[in-house]
């Protein structure tokens, strides 16, 4: 009897109805579908049966492919079988020993050919070490995951700034064994986040370059802006670096030549990089030589942004000038996905003069609430 049992299902098994005939595939690329079909035909072997296929083996062997996240599949009965995947899509371009395409999820897809690279036009991940880097596995490292997510928020809700982003260093510290996470945009111009998480520091970010916007300036003409310290902007012009590097600033005192503030405060100032981003009433109160923070705190409400939230709108309280002050709005706002958001604490916001000293900060007070 059974060896009645074992004929009857060896010859289902040789039965042209039941052989695999079909691979359909569905959610990837073409260049993708073709490399997974032959892939499939590479382990199914090339008189598959579907009724003696291991489907869940099948399904484990091709979740190995590092340009793929996700992947479902079964048998459709007689003769085909169907795969349904998720491509990775590349979001950094590692450059270590080599260069690496990323997924945003840090896991490696490929080693690129350096005449690949112009295809791509992502940002660079630079200060990995290359031990660290497996084909089809993420890589462990705190600095590249904070940077991808730091990547892939900007490039959702604030495309702009995203691609002036060309490389983002996430070298770890000596002395700390800290990933610092560092952004260099396409310009030159470096931004500092440090060991905190870049995602968080993204607002401040945003808040500078509206108060360069807002005092006329270029916000991106600048050789660094430094985010490491909470509640606290430092930034470098780029001509003050410039005529650092040349010497024509002496790096103790940041004058040009002999002469000790006049010719180096003009020219920082040509630059359109004065760090002074507030109403003109602040300046007239600076100048008529009480500290314009000061100022500012004696003022009160005078000096702050309040919401009507209920209403979906805000007033705000107006300097005597008649100049409002105004909080910038988050990147939520710029694309309308939030209200506009408010200090928690005082910002100073400092411009460098030289290597050692900078400029009196501004500082921002925390709006008020109204009652």
């Amino acid at each position: 009897m059974l060896a009645i049992v074992h004929a009857g299902y060896r010859a289902l098994l040789d039965a042209p109805y039941f052989q695999l005939k079909e691979i359909r595939i569905s959610g990837v690329s073409p260049s993708l579908k073709s490399e997974l079909r032959q892939l499939v035909q590479e382990i199914v072997g090339p008189d598959a049966n579907t009724l003696s296929l291991d489907i869940r083996r099948l399904r484990e062997r091709i979740r190995e492919h590092p340009r793929l996240k996700s992947v479902t599949a079964e048998i459709s009965y007689p003769s085909t079988v169907l795969i349904a995947a998720v491509e990775r899509t590349p979001a950094a371009i590692v450059s270590a020993d080599g260069f690496y395409l990323v997924s945003q999820d840090g896991v490696v897809i490929e080693r690129l050919r350096p005449a690949d690279l112009r295809t791509y036009d992502l940002p660079y991940l630079t200060g990995v070490p290359p031990e660290k880097i497996e084909i089809g596995k993420r890589i462990a490292s705190a600095g590249v995951s904070r940077a991808l997510d730091m990547l892939e928020l900007l490039k959702k809700r604030n495309p702009d700034l995203y691609s002036r982003f060309s490389e983002v260093n996430v070298s770890q510290d000596p002395i700390s064994r800290t990933d610092n996470v560092t952004a260099r945009l396409r310009g030159g111009m470096e931004v500092r986040f440090g060991e905190a998480n870049p995602v968080e520091k993204l607002p401040l970010l945003d808040f500078f370059i509206q108060l360069q916007q807002r005092a006329g300036a270029d916000p991106f003409n600048m050789a660094y802006v430094d985010l490491r310290v909470p509640n606290q902007i430092v930034y470098l012009d780029r001509l003050t670096a410039q005529a650092l590097r040349s010497g024509a600033i002496d790096p103790a005192w940041g004058s040009l030549g002999g002469d000790n503030s006049g010719q180096a405060e003009k020219g920082s100032r040509s630059s359109g990089s004065d760090e002074r981003a507030l109403p003109k009433q602040d300046q007239k109160e600076s100048d008529s030589g009480t500290p314009a923070s000061t100022q500012r705190a004696k003022a009160g409400k005078k000096n702050t942004v309040t919401e009507n939230n209920g209403a979906g709108s805000e007033s705000m309280e107006q300097h005597s000038s008649g100049e409002p002050l105004i909080a910038p709005p988050s990147i939520e706002e710029e694309i309308g996905r939030g209200p506009r958001w408010r200090l928690k604490n005082p910002l100073r916001i400092f411009r460098q003069r030289n290597r050692e000293s900078s400029d009196d900060p501004v500082i921002l007070a925390p709006a008020e609430s109204s009652d």
